[in-house]
Formats: structure tokens, C-alpha cells, sequence
């Protein structure tokens, strides 16, 4: 028996936004049934039976839609995802879920209260690349590193600190990866530039997790396209380029090189969906099994306690 269409919305067709709408597309028994945007110039690849909203606060008061996505600026994050979870719709929020802490858990005592689904999009941890890195996390034995590098030209924004908007994804790794919250953490600037559009900046975040295991991850939206994560034990290192062919390997402690990336063992990566696909299929089927407590909510809460720590104290 074929299931019934969710009616889903979309508020905001930004720059992450439009990949959103795209994989929505592509995803059977989900029908695209409200959009707010007022880029007008991408009416054309909005189905014509969706409804059009200039307004994200008219999409939510059409209480007929099952669940909404929200990718708008973080700034925004909070008003929006407030009155989705309080006209009862389950709600996808775009990371970082706040820009600020009080904000965020406010947002979770909504959800809990009203058992209404609120989760937050960390795309990297649906990344088959990276569970894949972390099922076979036990070949670097007993670990004590995990260096992590993360970067493009832009986005520049306004109102979203780099910090947050490169952050969130590398603290969500490291979280998922070492299963608990650094005990301590630390996060500098290394380098800025003048840029108009908003923020151009580069940080380092350093932060230490129990078992005395360091982390070091240097983000940014001022350097080349990098996606790296390498994690060292007393066994071996495992190197994830999610850039590269060769995305996943393995060396003997001996035998790692960074400056020479030489090819070890290579570990064969199977699942090739996209990462978002993945993520929007794990909010439609919480929607459809009535799962209204879903991880991504909690790490999304501790990530903007982590970094508005950083903030505070930079």
C-alpha cells in the first residue's frame, strides 16, 4: 500500500535553500505544497500546483501542511521555527538551528512540550562518506587527534558569524565521532579581510574531549574548497577527503605522510546518494512514523551553546 504525499513547504530559496528545493523534487510521495520566496526569478522551477508566498508568516497559517523546512537566514531561524511548532507543523530547521542559546532551548521546550518533530539539518552526518569514516573509526585504535579542515569561498553574510555558519558542521562531526561534548573549547580568528558583503574570516577552533583526545579544526570562508577530516590513534590514521576521488583511507601510524598522501588502503565507500537527499528522507519519515524526538535536536541545541561560548569569550 503506497503511503500517503506529505504536504510539505519550503520558506527561503537562498543559496542552500535552491539545492533544497531540487532534492524535494526528486523525493516520491512528497508533494511540494507551499514555498515562500520572493525571488521571483525562481517561480519557474517551483511546480505550478505549489503555492507562492511572499510571506513566510501566511505559508505558516496555512495549518494544512505537514511539515516545513526552514532556510533562511539564521538570524531568522528562531521567529520562524517559534510559530511553525506552535500552529503544530513539523518543523526542519537549517543549521545552525539559533544564533543564540536561550533562543534554541526555548525551541526545544516547544517541541517537547507539544511532541511536535524540530530538527536541525547537520547535512555532514548524513554524509555516507563520513559513516562510513565513523563505522570504521576502531582501525585507528585508541585515539588521541582529530584534525579536521573545512573551507570555500563564501558565503559572506551579514548577521551569520563565520564561526557559526563553518562551526556548526565541525563541531557535529567531532560530537558524532567521539559520541560526547568537548570538555573544553577554544575558538581565534587567524586571519580577515574587508569584504562588503559581510564577514570574511578564517578560524581555528581547538577543543579537548574526555579521554584527553584533541581536536584541532580550522574552518572558513576565506580559502580554497577543503573538506578534510583525518583522526590519529595508536594504530593508524584515517585520512576523509569528501572533495576527492579516493575519498577514504587507511595508514599504519608509520606510514601517514600529510604532506604525501600516499594511497595505503583504500576503504570502498558503497552508498553514493546525496547527503541532503538523505537528510530530507530522515525528516519525511520521522513525519510518517510520529517521531517527535529526534537527535539532531539536542546537538543542534549544545552547538549553539558551544559556539556562542566561543563568541563570548573571543
Amino acid at each position: 500500500m503506497q503511503s500517503k504525499k506529505l504536504q510539505i513547504g519550503i520558506i527561503g530559496l537562498g543559496r542552500w535553500g535552491k539545492n533544497i528545493l531540487k532534492t524535494v523534487l526528486k523525493i516520491k510521495n512528497i508533494n511540494l505544497a507551499a514555498v515562500s520566496t520572493r525571488n521571483k526569478d525562481l517561480f519557474i522551477k517551483i511546480p505550478k500546483t505549489s503555492q507562492i508566498f511572499n510571506n513566510w508568516e501566511e505559508l505558516i497559517n496555512n495549518s494544512f501542511l505537514d511539515g516545513v523546512i526552514i532556510s533562511t537566514p539564521a538570524e531568522t531561524h528562531f521567529k520562524i521555527a517559534q510559530k511553525a511548532l506552535n500552529k503544530g507543523i513539523n518543523t526542519l530547521v537549517e543549521k545552525p538551528l539559533t544564533l543564540n542559546l536561550e533562543e534554541s532551548e526555548i525551541l526545544r521546550s516547544i517541541s517537547n512540550e507539544k511532541k511536535i518533530l524540530l530538527m536541525t539539518e547537520f547535512t555532514q552526518i548524513y554524509n555516507p562518506k563520513f559513516q562510513k569514516l565513523q563505522n570504521n573509526v576502531y582501525l585507528a585504535g585508541n585515539l588521541n587527534s582529530i584534525t579536521t579542515e573545512a573551507g570555500n569561498y563564501g558565503p559572506f553574510r551579514k548577521k551569520t558569524p563565520v564561526l557559526f555558519d563553518w562551526g556548526s558542521h565541525e563541531l557535529s562531526i567531532l560530537i558524532s565521532l567521539l559520541g560526547s561534548s568537548p570538555e573544553k573549547i577554544n575558538a581565534k580568528k587567524i586571519d580577515e579581510k574587508y569584504n562588503k558583503n559581510g564577514e570574511e574570516s578564517n578560524w581555528e577552533i581547538l577543543c579537548e574531549f574526555k579521554n584527553k583526545i584533541k581536536t584541532k579544526s580550522i574552518i572558513g570562508n576565506s580559502k580554497e574548497k577543503i573538506r578534510e577530516i583525518i583522526v590519529s590513534g595508536d594504530k593508524g590514521v584515517l585520512y576523509l577527503d569528501d572533495i576527492g576521488q579516493n575519498s577514504l583511507r587507511f595508514y599504519k601510524s608509520e606510514e601517514f605522510n600529510q604532506q604525501k598522501k600516499q594511497q595505503i588502503e583504500l576503504i570502498e565507500i558503497e552508498n553514493k546518494r546525496e547527503p541532503l537527499l538523505i537528510a530530507l528522507n530522515s525528516f519525511f519519515d520521522s513525519i510518517r512514523n510520529k517521531e517527535y524526538n529526534h537527535w539532531s535536536l539536542n546537538l543542534g541545541v549544545e552547538i549553539t551553546k558551544l559556539l556562542s561560548k566561543c563568541i563570548k569569550n573571543k
